[in-house]
């Protein structure tokens, strides 16, 4: 899907670490803010912000995320590590975005069993974040499932 995106004409890059929450800047003078989605399921809530120092904290944020990660060609060729069935399980349950307990439910195995093995495939993915391994894990997969 990234492919596609870039293959369009938008720039893709995949960061080390995950957004802290949704943003969107327009016209360089307003910004949406997201609040973090209620762990309760309620409404989630946005702030509309014109300030326009803070536009600009807002800006220099994501232009500091956006140096710090990797275009999708480099990330694109970055050789993936042969796994094993077990570590496709988690795999598969990190690209689900599961969370640690029900995904270590799911598997069968205890909590810490399951973030043990979560550690080490990040280590296997070079990933710097569990976002980014589940990015990889969806790229992993997706890849296996196309050979």
């Amino acid at each position: 899907m990234l492919d596609r995106i870039a293959e369009a004409g938008a720039e893709v890059r995949i960061s080390p670490a995950p957004p802290a929450h949704e943003v969107i800047v327009v016209d360089r003078r307003l910004a949406v803010l997201a609040a973090p989605r209620p762990a309760t399921g309620g409404l989630r809530t946005y702030s509309v912000v014109q300030e326009p120092d803070m536009v600009a904290g807002v800006r220099a944020l994501f232009g500091a995320a956006w140096e710090t990660s990797a275009d999708l060609a480099t990330y694109s060729r970055t050789p993936f590590p042969r796994l094993g069935e077990a570590e496709q399980t988690v795999l598969r349950s990190l690209a689900a975005g599961h969370t640690d307990v029900t995904a270590s439910r799911l598997l069968g195995v205890s909590l810490r069993t399951y973030r043990r093995r979560v550690a080490s495939l990040m280590t296997a993915l070079d990933a710097r974040s569990r976002f980014q391994a589940g990015l990889r894990a969806r790229e992993i997969l997706g890849r296996r499932s196309d050979d």
